[in-house]
């Protein structure tokens, strides 16, 4: 057991800026309850999301990942470096992955429907939950390392490392905190964009490298 953050406890979706206007307009949409347009740039592995549309959640309230918006707890994830990498995935320059920034026990106020995992939900020694008290279970220590490779003292790291909060079928705008970017030219952007919708969101750029 690990001993859970103190509030605020921030989660965390990573978007292609090409994404940003239909993500806005339309809520964080899991695949399954929305078909973006055609124009939809997808950042992830097209053989892991295959298996995620049809890979069964065993807790309520069920369904398949396909059917969840997935958020990770932290920056510098995996995912990211792959997409850096181009490893499993098109390559994308850092300025184009946008990150939104959403409250945890905010996001559970507003979204009746969620699970988290103590790592990646495609891995057989991962555990499913649904309850808050057991956000213990998630290794806290790991989630916020910028280094993750599998040593003899540390074998479970990388899986431990991409825990998931996720929410089924939608989350609404409202509960986006923050956004951050990379360069100053995507922070202008989507503030024109937030304000073309009407939206008041604060737009940040990472200079902390928090995130990136």
């Amino acid at each position: 057991m690990s001993k859970i953050p103190p509030k605020p406890l921030y989660i965390y979706r990573m978007v292609h800026f090409d994404n940003i206007k239909f993500v806005l307009s339309n809520g964080i949409c899991s695949k399954n309850y929305m078909q973006p347009s055609t124009e939809y740039v997808n950042i992830g592995n097209d053989t892991l999301i295959k298996k995620r549309d049809t890979y069964p959640v065993d807790i309520k309230p069920g369904g398949v990942l396909g059917d969840y918006v997935p958020f990770y707890f932290c920056g510098h994830s995996p995912m990211l470096l792959n997409i850096k990498t181009g490893r499993g995935v098109p390559m994308q320059p850092q300025e184009d992955i946008i990150f939104l920034c959403l409250e945890l026990y905010n996001v559970i106020e507003q979204c009746n429907e969620w699970i988290f995992t103590d790592g990646h939900p495609i891995d057989s020694f991962t555990e499913y939950f649904n309850e808050t008290k057991d956000l213990d279970q998630i290794n806290w220590d790991v989630i916020p390392l910028r280094y993750w490779s599998v040593t003899p003292e540390t074998p479970d790291r990388m899986r431990q490392k991409q825990a998931e909060f996720m929410v089924k079928n939608f989350v609404p705008c409202n509960c986006i905190n923050k956004i951050y970017t990379y360069t100053d030219k995507r922070k202008k952007e989507i503030e024109n964009i937030l304000a073309s919708l009407g939206l008041d969101i604060p737009v940040e750029i990472d200079k902390s490298k928090l995130y990136y």
